[in-house]
């Protein structure tokens, strides 16, 4: 979105200039650029963090921040709904707003002594048995994962192509074949839930989440946010038409109805594979692995004006 809208960092550079010496904007074309503003923004000793993008790019900002900032408290974080689909800020209460208006209205508030709304909640932390631990709010495979290598194999990913491929899979989940495979392999893992294991290995999908929403209005963890320092993980052990029949309820944000899909609020969530598998994190892919390791933390403040 930003490359397609080039003049928008200078846009909001120029929202946050009345605050003068206290507030810096900086572009981050690459990865790699944001160990340096992690560094220097902790060298500043920053208040809030305001970050233009979507999903991913908040996922990966958030993993270089932490692991540049150290144990040091990350600033109040406010998300300007600079993505595709911002389905974290949506889940979190920032549900409207152009990246230049939700930044315009906190500069605002600054400026005169007001309070800006917040929420909190906790980041997902997501180890693995290779790297560096991934910083986000939604962890999925299988399915999860399966249904955004299709959408993000569309030129140009948007709510309506979202709607597109949810129509495509649950098609391919009535009639079966290749679209079928494509969507609903299955994964085989042991999973536990502070040491206590689930009774099945065969799944289309285990998620957990410290948001409730992923895209599109549906609320599959509406318990994400019930405890601090916990996650939500929805296990779905059913099959491709037990999903689709799920739908209405997940819609709602309700318990599931199916038996073969279970839940659970946990402080921990480990799965181990019989091969690598790979998994999304606010909807970035991640290379296959064959171990992974979920709590909740640290807790962040998210400004939602």
């Amino acid at each position: 979105m930003n490359r397609r809208r080039p003049g928008v960092v200078g846009a909001l550079a120029r929202i946050i200039a009345p605050l003068g010496h206290a507030a810096v904007a900086r572009s981050t074309p690459t990865p790699e650029a944001i160990a340096d503003v992690a560094a220097e923004f902790a060298e500043r000793d920053i208040d809030i963090l305001a970050l233009n993008g979507g999903d991913g790019t908040n996922h990966v900002t958030l993993t270089e921040f932490i692991r540049v900032w150290g144990d040091r408290p990350l600033p109040r974080l406010l998300l300007l709904r600079g993505g595709t689909m911002n389905t974290v800020a949506r889940g979190m209460g920032v549900v409207r707003g152009r990246p230049t208006t939700l930044l315009l209205r906190t500069v605002e508030a600054l400026r005169h002594g007001a309070d800006v709304p917040s929420v909190e909640f906790d980041l997902l932390r997501v180890a693995t048995d290779q790297g560096h631990p991934q910083y986000g709010f939604i962890f999925g495979n299988g399915l999860i994962s399966n249904f955004l290598d299709v959408y993000y194999s569309y030129r140009e990913p948007s709510p309506w192509v979202g709607f597109k491929v949810l129509c495509r899979a649950t098609v391919a989940a009535a009639t079966g074949g290749a679209a079928a495979e494509r969507f609903f392999r299955r994964v085989t893992a042991d999973v536990s839930l502070d040491d206590k294991p689930w009774a099945r290995r065969d799944w289309l999908s285990v998620t957990a989440a410290t948001v409730p929403e992923i895209g599109l209005g549906f609320r599959p963890w509406h318990r994400a946010n019930e405890r601090p320092g916990h996650l939500h993980s929805v296990g779905f052990g059913c099959g491709p038409l037990g999903v689709v029949a799920s739908l209405p309820a997940v819609r709602l944000g309700l318990p599931p109805s199916n038996p073969r899909i279970v839940d659970a609020v946990c402080s921990r969530l480990e799965l181990r594979y019989d091969r690598p598998q790979g998994f999304i994190v606010d909807g970035d892919y991640h290379a296959p692995v064959k171990a992974v390791n979920l709590t909740a933390g640290p807790r962040v403040t998210i400004l939602t004006p």
